[in-house]
C-alpha cells in the first residue's frame, strides 16, 4: 500500500541581486584599502619621526667626529714641537744659551700655540741664577720673548710638578705671567747623559681662545651647542664662559643643575667610550647628549642639543595623526557597510548605513578639532628661543660683531613680570606688570637703565626703585603697554591663539649696550612653567599656555643711510613672549551649538515630509509650513554670524563661518526639496516617500563640514 505524505511549499532561497554582489564586493576592496592606508600612516608617522632624529643625531656625531679631528689633529702638530725641544736639550744638540732663539722660532712657524718654553729647576738652567723660565708668548698679538720667572714660582705650579712626574696634556689654568686661560703639553728635559733626574719642563700652551673659535664652529639647530672638557672633567670650552673661568668641572656642574644622570655619562666619555644618550634637564625637557673621546689628551667633545627642536613639527604631528585617524574611520566605515548589510538595499539597511555615516563623519571633525587643539601651529612664532645660559650664550656669540676695534658692549640682564592681560578688542590688548634690569656698578655711567617697547602705542614706565645686588644695581619699575598685535590666527578660530610679544630695545646710552634675559631670576624656565607670568593672572575666555624670551631680528626697512638705534648691539631685540590659547568651550557655545540645534531642527522639517496620509494626518504636513520654519531658522543664524564677525574682527571669511554657509544652503535645499516633493510627479523626490533626501542629509552636510575643516586645520 503506498502512503502519501502531505505535501509542504518549498521557499526558494532568495538570491542576491547583481547590484548587491557589486556592493559586497566594494566594501571588502575598501575594508582591505583601509586596512593598509592605516598600516601606512602610522608606519609613516613613525618612521618620519625617527628618520628627523636620526639625522639630527648623524649631523651632531658628524660634528663631534670633525671637531674631534680638527682639535686631535691641532693638539697632534704640538706634540713633535715640544717633544723635539725636549729631546735636543736632553741630547745636548741645543745649547741653553740658544734656547731662546729656538723658542722664538718654533712659536712663530706653529701658529696655533699660544706659548712655548722651558721651565728649569732652581740653579739647573743658569747657576747664578735659582729659577731660569725662557718663553716665547702671544701674550700682545704677536710672538715676543718672556723669562716667567720675573712674574712667578712657577715651581709651585701644577704643570711644572705634573711635567715632572707626569708628562702629557695638563689642566686648564690660568697663566701668572699672560693672565690668559691655557691647557698645555708638557714634558721633562734632562741633562745629557743623564736620563734619571729631569732638570726641567719643556712645555707649549694652546689658549683656550684658538680652542673654543674651532668649537663655535659646531651649529645644530638653534640652540645646540658643542662643549669640550679635560681627562678631569674641567671645562675647556662652554657657551657659557664664566664656567670655563670659573673652571667647573662637568660632574660639578651635572650635580648643581639636578641632572645627575649625565655624571654616569661624562664617566663614560672620559673613559674613552663614545656615548650617545638622551638626558633630561632640571625643568623636564630632553636634551640629547652625543660624546667623543680624544685619544690624544684625554679629553672628551660633546654636542648637545634639545630633543623638541629636532623632533617633527606640530603641523606635521597633526598631520600625521589626522592621517592616522582618517584610515581608521575609513575602516570603520567599510566595515559598517558589511555589517550593516547595504548591499540588501531595505531600508532599515539603509538608515543604519546613513546613522552611521554621518556619526563616522562627525567623528572625523570631532578628531581633528581634539589634534588642533593638542597640536596648535607654532609658525608665527618665528624668533629665537631662549631656554637657558648655554643657549643665550651661543646666541650671542653667533651673532655679536666682535671684530677688532670695536668696543665690548655691557650685558645688562632684563627681566619681567607679567601681571595682567585684557583684551580690549581682537587686536588691541593691555599689559600691565613688571619690569627690572641689574646694571654693573662699574658701568652706572655708561648705561642709562631702562627699556623702551617699539612695538607699544603707548608705553609708560613707573618710578625706579633701586637697590643693590652685590656688583650691581637692580633697577625695577611697573610698566603698562597698550599693544595693537596682529590677529593672525583668527582665521583659524575657534582654534585661534594669542602670541602677545613685548619687544624691548635699551634706553639710549652713550655705549652700545645688549639686553639679555635674566634668566637666574626664574626659578624654571620651561616654557609650559609660565615662566615670567604671574600665577595669579586671569585672562578671560582664554588659557596661558607658555612664555619665553627671545631674540627677535630687527626687520624696520630702514636702509643704512636712514636713523638707526645706536644702543643696539645686537641685530636682534630681546623679546618677553606670552601665548594663549581660546578656550573651546565659549565658542562652541555661542557658535557652534546654534548651528547644530538648527541643523537638527532642519532635519525634523525634512523628515516629517510623507504623502502617506496617515502620516500627513498625524504631523499635518504642508509645504508652505516647511517654508515659514525655514525662513524662521534662517533668522537666528544670520544674527549669530553677524554677532560672531563682530567680536574676532577678522577681515577675511574665518572657518566657523564655512559652517553658517553650509547651514544656509542646506535651509535653501530642505525648503527646495518640501516644494518639488509636494508639486512633483516623479523624480528623486518621489522614490520611496522623499526617502533619498532624508538619507543624505547628515551625510552630506557633515561631509561637507569635513572637507572645510580639513582646508582650515589639516
Amino acid at each position: 500500500m503506498t502512503v502519501s505524505l502531505p505535501s509542504q511549499s518549498i521557499r526558494p532561497v532568495p538570491t542576491e541581486s547583481p547590484w548587491g554582489q557589486r556592493v559586497r564586493t566594494v566594501s571588502w576592496l575598501l575594508l582591505a584599502l583601509a586596512a593598509v592606508l592605516l598600516i601606512a600612516a602610522i608606519v609613516g608617522q613613525v618612521r618620519r619621526g625617527r628618520a628627523l632624529e636620526r639625522q639630527a643625531r648623524n649631523s651632531a656625531r658628524t660634528q663631534a667626529a670633525a671637531a674631534v679631528r680638527t682639535i686631535d689633529t691641532e693638539l697632534q702638530q704640538v706634540v713633535p714641537v715640544v717633544d723635539a725641544l725636549a729631546r735636543d736639550l736632553s741630547d745636548g744638540r741645543l745649547a741653553v744659551a740658544n734656547l731662546s732663539a729656538r723658542l722664538q722660532s718654533d712659536l712663530v712657524a706653529q701658529p696655533s700655540l699660544f706659548e712655548i718654553g722651558v721651565g728649569f729647576q732652581p740653579y739647573a738652567g743658569d747657576p747664578r741664577a735659582r729659577l731660569y723660565g725662557p718663553h716665547a708668548t702671544r701674550a700682545t698679538g704677536r710672538p715676543e720673548p718672556l723669562q716667567i720667572e720675573q712674574r712667578y714660582d712657577y715651581t709651585t705650579y701644577d704643570w711644572f710638578k705634573q711635567g715632572l712626574a707626569n708628562p702629557g696634556w695638563g689642566e686648564p689654568y690660568f697663566g701668572a705671567a699672560t693672565g690668559a686661560l691655557v691647557v698645555g703639553y708638557n714634558i721633562p728635559v734632562y741633562r745629557p747623559g743623564d736620563r734619571t733626574t729631569p732638570i726641567g719642563v719643556a712645555r707649549a700652551n694652546f689658549s683656550l681662545d684658538s680652542i673654543r673659535a674651532m668649537i663655535a664652529r659646531v651649529s645644530l639647530g638653534e640652540t645646540g651647542y658643542g662643549v669640550l672638557f679635560s681627562r678631569k672633567g674641567v671645562l675647556l670650552s662652554h657657551p657659557d664662559d664664566t664656567l670655563v673661568r670659573q673652571q667647573v668641572n662637568v660632574r660639578d656642574l651635572a650635580r648643581q643643575l639636578h641632572e645627575t644622570q649625565r655624571v654616569l655619562l661624562y664617566d663614560r666619555a672620559l673613559g674613552g667610550e663614545s656615548t650617545e644618550d638622551l638626558t633630561s634637564t632640571d625643568d623636564g625637557r630632553l636634551v640629547w647628549l652625543v660624546q667623543e673621546p680624544i685619544k690624544a689628551a684625554g679629553w672628551v667633545f660633546g654636542v648637545e642639543f634639545f630633543a623638541d627642536e629636532v623632533a617633527l613639527d606640530a603641523r606635521d604631528v597633526r598631520r600625521g595623526f589626522m592621517r592616522i585617524a582618517g584610515a581608521a574611520l575609513l575602516l570603520v566605515f567599510a566595515a559598517m557597510l558589511l555589517v550593516f548589510r547595504v548591499d540588501r538595499g531595505g531600508p532599515r539597511e539603509l538608515w543604519k548605513t546613513a546613522i552611521g555615516t554621518g556619526t563616522i563623519l562627525a567623528a572625523a571633525i570631532a578628531a581633528t578639532w581634539v589634534l588642533t587643539m593638542r597640536f596648535p601651529d607654532r609658525n608665527g612664532e618665528a624668533s629665537v628661543q631662549i631656554f637657558d645660559w648655554a643657549t643665550l650664550q651661543k646666541f650671542l656669540t653667533s651673532h655679536v660683531d666682535r671684530r677688532p676695534g670695536r668696543v665690548e658692549a655691557p650685558q645688562i640682564p632684563t627681566g619681567m613680570l607679567v601681571r595682567t592681560i585684557r583684551f580690549v578688542d581682537a587686536n588691541d590688548i593691555v599689559i600691565t606688570g613688571t619690569v627690572w634690569q641689574r646694571v654693573p656698578v662699574s658701568r652706572k655711567a655708561d648705561v642709562k637703565p631702562g627699556i623702551e617697547m617699539p612695538d607699544a602705542e603707548t608705553f609708560t614706565l613707573g618710578d625706579p626703585a633701586t637697590v643693590p645686588a652685590g656688583e650691581d644695581e637692580l633697577t625695577s619699575w611697573t610698566f603698562r603697554a597698550n599693544l595693537r598685535e596682529p590677529s593672525v590666527w583668527a582665521r583659524k578660530y575657534p582654534f585661534d591663539y594669542a602670541l602677545m610679544r613685548l619687544r624691548m630695545i635699551a634706553k639710549l646710552s652713550s655705549v652700545p649696550v645688549m639686553l639679555v634675559p635674566d634668566l637666574g631670576a626664574y626659578d624654571m624656565l620651561r616654557p609650559q612653567a609660565l615662566p615670567g607670568v604671574d600665577p595669579s593672572l586671569v585672562l578671560g575666555g582664554w588659557d596661558v599656555d607658555h612664555s619665553y624670551f627671545s631674540y627677535v631680528g630687527q626687520a624696520s626697512r630702514i636702509g643704512p643711510s636712514g636713523p638707526r638705534n645706536l644702543t643696539a648691539a645686537l641685530p636682534y631685540d630681546l623679546a618677553f613672549n606670552v601665548v594663549a590659547q581660546r578656550r573651546f568651550l565659549d565658542p562652541f557655545v555661542s557658535s557652534v551649538l546654534p548651528i547644530i540645534v538648527i541643523a537638527c531642527l532642519l532635519f525634523g522639517l525634512l523628515i516629517v515630509g510623507s504623502k502617506n496620509s496617515q502620516r500627513v494626518i498625524a504631523t499635518g504636513f504642508k509645504a508652505t509650513d516647511v517654508l515659514r520654519a525655514s525662513v524662521a531658522l534662517l533668522f537666528p543664524a544670520l544674527v549669530a554670524q553677524v554677532n560672531l564677525r563682530g567680536k574676532i574682527g577678522a577681515t577675511e571669511v574665518i572657518y566657523i563661518e564655512y559652517f553658517y554657509f553650509i547651514l544656509y544652503v542646506a535651509i535653501l535645499g530642505v525648503s527646495a526639496n518640501a516644494l518639488t516633493f509636494t508639486l512633483g510627479a516623479s523624480g528623486v523626490s518621489q522614490v520611496r516617500d522623499n526617502l533619498i533626501p532624508k538619507l543624505l542629509y547628515w551625510p552630506a552636510m557633515l561631509g561637507t563640514c569635513f572637507l572645510v575643516t580639513l582646508v582650515f586645520l589639516y
